[in-house]
């Protein structure tokens, strides 16, 4: 093999790489992921509350019928309006995050996992409307 080869091929990974981790598949196949139908099942069992981690103009476009709005970016900063909402979140439910993609809602379970709460990334908003969650057009 040529360097020009190698260094072609190297490039091409490399590439490659990086489009896995922005696509967000690198979320989606960590341990905190539930296929959108799981996450529908736990929901309606009573076992699993929904978080949308999306930002506000995401949100006043719909959101998951009964689900808690707490951003990701009220997350990463922790503001005081985030650590209230986090308080009245019940600790024994497993919380199902959500977002547009399922890569904001894999950072969301890093973060909420380390603060000691059951989370499962539920993927993206519009997969778990096609699995049947009823969707809200309300300001949360």
């Amino acid at each position: 093999m040529t360097k020009k080869n190698v260094l072609n091929a190297f490039l091409m990974a490399l590439a490659a790489t990086i489009l896995f981790f922005q696509s967000g598949m690198a979320n989606r196949l960590s341990k905190h992921h539930i296929k959108p139908e799981e996450a529908v099942q736990s929901m309606k069992a009573g076992e699993g509350i929904f978080v949308d981690v999306r930002e506000r103009d995401e949100v006043d476009a719909g959101m998951v019928e009964g689900a808690r709005w707490i951003p990701l970016s009220g997350l990463k900063e922790n503001s005081s309006s985030t650590e209230a909402e986090l308080a009245k979140l019940d600790r024994s439910k497993e919380i199902l995050l959500y977002c547009r993609s399922g890569n904001r809602s894999g950072q969301a379970a890093s973060i909420l996992e380390k603060r000691g709460f059951k989370v499962r990334n539920a993927g993206g908003y519009s997969g778990l409307v096609g699995a049947g969650m009823k969707s809200q057009n309300t300001q949360p």
